[in-house]
């Protein structure tokens, strides 16, 4: 491997040795291992992307409710509250 290379990949390498190999060895880990990791995984990423559109929901409901404020302090008609529900944790 050409030297340029191994400077680059060293800090990596130093990282993960800080870590303590928190890298798993994919070579010494069995096909039934990976797999039930990669369900876990997928799981995970699942359980994330609900929490994450839940959040913009949420986002979106305060932006309007932070409109419909600067337009009562402009004196605009207020605009129709669309439903506006509380986030539940």
């Amino acid at each position: 491997m050409p030297r340029v290379v191994l400077r680059a990949l060293m800090p990596a390498v130093l990282a993960c040795g800080m870590l303590g190999g928190a890298l798993p060895a994919f070579a010494q880990t069995s096909p039934s291992d990976l797999l039930v990791r990669l369900d876990q995984l997928q799981s995970e990423v699942r359980q994330l992307t609900g929490a994450v559109e839940q959040l913009q929901y949420r986002n979106q409901q305060l932006e309007q409710v932070v409109r419909r404020m600067q337009d009562e302090r402009a004196g605009a008609p207020p605009r129709p509250a669309v439903g506006i529900m509380p986030m539940v944790p």
